[in-house]
């Protein structure tokens, strides 16, 4: 298995993380930039308005109930966005099988073959 900053020089990946509000992670190899996030996986369901909701709805009529419902999971992925559209594997995401951290090694190869991609 390889650690992260092994597997980031073995590939040479360099890691941005530039200043401001909303600035995105990103991660720099053989020139080509991509926009790198870490995130945790949420679950949806529909949402039951409640007796608050519909009282609300009566007095604010400018206002509606939530669509859904959003619940943790505790699940993470690993989402990475280039800017050229490709078929490529992009997210990465904790499973039944394997958590997310036993396989970043995974993840960095990964981002070496997304890189080659976008080259194509």
């Amino acid at each position: 298995m390889l650690f992260l900053p092994q597997a980031k020089e073995e590939n040479g990946i360099q890691v941005v993380w530039p200043k401001g509000d909303g600035a995105s992670l990103t991660l720099t190899q053989e020139s080509e930039t991509v926009r790198f996030c870490i995130s945790e996986i949420l679950e949806t369901r529909a949402h039951t308005p409640s007796k608050e909701d519909v009282d609300r709805k009566k007095k604010d009529y400018w206002w509606s109930t939530p669509k859904w419902d959003y619940t943790p999971t505790g699940r993470l992925r690993i989402s990475c966005s280039p800017v050229k559209t490709t078929s490529t594997r992009k997210n990465w995401s904790d499973s039944k099988k394997q958590r997310l951290e036993e396989c970043l090694g995974e993840v960095i190869a990964g981002i070496g073959v997304l890189v080659q991609a976008i080259k194509k």
